[in-house]
């Protein structure tokens, strides 16, 4: 998720997820995002820097969901011959699981597919 203030909402979704509830569950703050860590894996990374009012999808607060898959390649194919897309050159994003590329659906959404851990 990006968002325009970082703790803000790491706040209100522990709230509404329950985080603090969670027995396995941890939530790291850094400098610039918030990492939420279930049985020591990454599931949620908040960041900061969102611009309500950009042009650009990636700039604009968002939730960026990401697919692990075993081929991530393989998994881009599919994705663009049902009609996604690979936006233009990105900056680099953080992965739960490192290798990843970010794809468009036909509507302008942002995901992230990411080679799963073996």
């Amino acid at each position: 998720m990006q968002t325009r203030d970082v703790f803000e909402a790491a706040v209100f979704y522990g709230e509404v997820f329950g985080w603090a509830e969670g027995e396995d569950v941890d939530v790291a703050y850094r400098r610039d995002h918030v990492l939420v860590q279930l049985g020591g894996r990454v599931i949620l990374s908040l960041r900061g820097g969102g611009v309500q009012t950009s042009p650009l999808a990636h700039l604009r607060p968002r939730w960026l969901v990401n697919f692990v898959v075993d081929d991530v390649e393989r998994a881009v194919a599919a994705a663009t011959s049902a009609g996604g897309v690979r936006p233009g050159p990105s900056p680099a994003t953080w992965a739960p699981s490192g290798f990843s590329r970010i794809l468009q659906d036909p509507d302008g959404g942002l995901f992230t597919l990411s080679q799963r851990d073996v």
